[in-house]
């Protein structure tokens, strides 16, 4: 089949950035047709990702749409399109002469644009250009990571066409959502770097959550046109129209702003994954969370509460004890010499459950705050080491070490994801969630809102606001 495109008379270069775009989209759908994805928990991450396969048999029914667009693309221009990749190195020549065909920019963020801050080789400028012929899809405003030197300067506000009803976890059908708010997470930090597993073709826009209005729905899905959703859709997110699978998108009660939806997903879900299912959390037992005044730590906190659970909350300063206060928590031990210590006080000898989205050096003591019975539960590293175990001492205390991958266990099981996003909602219902909302930032200052995270700065849910409303 790639023969038939090799046959084909080249693309103009202004029509090359839609071509592209539209072979990537045929191209993952078809691997995502013929494999499952690869999952890996990368350092650092507090939840595990995906990684499409580099190889795949493409499905004959893509590659021949793909060839027929080349055909209507035009006979007129003078290289022929020998593979796929000779489409990506066309449109690398045409961003290095800035001529059409490039994404239109939108507004540069000052942290993208400032000589201080451009740490691009001077082979790559940055790069602004005519306005390009959009097809048949009408434009959005996107922010799309276009190298990987990193949060402060990899990232452009671009206009690009809307995304065709189709996710890549449901190839061919798909939520269409119209975004209000992004959730903002640490691994799109690693993508801006290239350090995440999951590494789509630059450009690509990042964003693996939103909130916002149902615009069209497939038939069965829990949710319709005009309603107001948060959901998972995986990549894609920084923009004004995204698509997400219809067994990760759930109805936003009307208690909670769009703000709050964009961090309902990932650390809420996870954060019940984590604490029921694979930490059988009871009510009447207590709960230690790690990494508290943050997004998976606050909605670990309310997610327990909701269970009946105590808890209590580990920080490391008077600012993020306020914000894991503000999320409910009954206790709170700051985060220094002799904090094992000061828990087995404030609990009575000990926890049943330690939640640590953090790992490090902090993983022996969490250990050792553990009651007899008591579960450890391993939701990432984001402070940067995979601690080891010492396994005398879970058969000496009685105690056990669980780890708790939520993208890895439930995303082939649509209906684990609607029973979690069911028990989620009946909190919501109930007033025990409430997201803690921290930062907000425009799309125009998307690096800055990764750099946030980035530096450790970040409380509660980092969010984009998408549109007004």
């Amino acid at each position: 089949m790639l023969e038939d495109l090799r046959a084909q008379p080249g693309v103009p270069l202004d029509h090359l950035e839609l071509l592209v775009g539209e072979l990537r989209g045929l191209v993952q759908d078809a691997v995502w047709d013929t494999h499952l994805p690869d999952v890996v928990q990368h350092p650092g991450e507090p939840y595990p990702s995906y990684s499409l396969p580099r190889e795949a048999e493409l499905s004959g029914h893509h590659l021949g749409i793909a060839s027929d667009r080349l055909r209507m693309a035009g006979a007129t221009a003078e290289a022929q399109v020998n593979s796929l990749g000779q489409v990506e190195n066309d449109r690398n020549e045409a961003l290095s002469r800035d001529v059409p065909g490039t994404p239109v920019l939108v507004e540069p963020s000052r942290e993208c644009m400032s000589a201080e801050h451009d740490s691009r080789p001077p082979s790559q400028p940055a790069y602004s250009a005519p306005e390009r012929p959009l097809g048949h899809n009408p434009a959005m405003r996107a922010v799309q990571i276009v190298d990987l030197t990193g949060p402060d300067s990899a990232l452009r506000v671009v206009e690009l066409p809307e995304p065709e009803p189709s996710n890549m976890l449901t190839p061919g059908t798909g939520v269409v959502i119209d975004v209000h708010a992004a959730g903002v997470s640490f691994p799109e930090v690693l993508q801006s770097r290239g350090e995440y597993q999951l590494k789509p073709p630059l450009p690509f826009v990042p964003g693996s959550e939103v909130a916002g209005v149902v615009r069209s729905a497939p038939p069965g899905a829990q949710v319709k046109a005009g309603d107001r959703v948060a959901a998972f859709c995986g990549l894609g997110g920084f923009a004004e129209t995204a698509v997400a699978a219809e067994f990760l998108t759930f109805g936003l009660a009307q208690e909670l702003d769009f703000a709050q939806g964009a961090g309902l997903i990932l650390n809420y879900h996870t954060a019940y994954f984590a604490l029921v299912l694979r930490g059988r959390l009871r009510e009447g037992e207590t709960v230690l969370v790690h990494g508290a005044a943050g997004g998976v730590g606050t909605a670990a906190l309310q997610v327990a509460k909701g269970v009946g659970a105590r808890t209590i909350a580990v920080v490391s300063n008077d600012a993020k004890q306020r914000v894991a206060e503000e999320a409910g928590a009954d206790e709170v031990v700051l985060l220094k010499e002799g904090w094992k210590d000061d828990v087995k006080t404030v609990s009575g000898g000990g926890v049943d459950v330690v939640l640590d989205p953090v790992g490090g050096d902090r993983f022996t003591d969490s250990l050792r705050s553990l009651r007899e019975d008591g579960r450890l539960v391993v939701v990432g590293f984001t402070g940067g080491s995979i601690p080891e175990v010492k396994v005398n001492r879970l058969l000496l205390g009685n105690t056990e070490v669980v780890g708790a991958g939520w993208g890895a266990y439930v995303m082939g099981k649509p209906d684990l994801n609607r029973e979690i996003g069911s028990a989620v909602n009946r909190m919501v219902d109930a007033g025990v969630i409430r997201p803690i909302v921290g930062e907000r930032f425009s799309l125009e200052h998307a690096g800055a809102a990764l750099e946030a995270i980035d530096q450790r700065r970040a409380t509660g849910k980092i969010v984009l606001d998408v549109r007004a409303g």
